[in-house]
């Protein structure tokens, strides 16, 4: 693992989130995450990035894993070699 990803650095990196209840979270690009399955709601589910932060179990960016919440220091940290994953969150 690497560095501590900072909650600013996630507002620019993330384009997808997932939480430790397993719900997918997508970047809006200004400081907030919509719920993915709430986009066609009448009334999407909208959090501001430092309501999820500590709640954030991995980090998609560009179709890779690029940060992973360390489970023992409970930290979420930047992966030293992004991981290509199957499919996107």
């Amino acid at each position: 693992m690497g560095k501590v990803l900072r909650r600013e650095e996630l507002e620019i990196l993330a384009h997808t989130v997932k939480t430790k209840d397993d719900k997918i979270w997508v970047n809006l690009y200004d400081g907030r995450f919509i719920l993915r399955e709430s986009i066609d709601w009448k009334k999407p589910v909208i959090r501001k990035t430092h309501n999820l932060y500590h709640q954030i179990e991995c980090v998609i960016s560009k179709e890779m894993l690029v940060a992973r919440r360390d489970p023992i220091l409970d930290l979420l940290e930047k992966l030293d070699k992004p991981k290509a994953v199957k499919t996107l969150l």
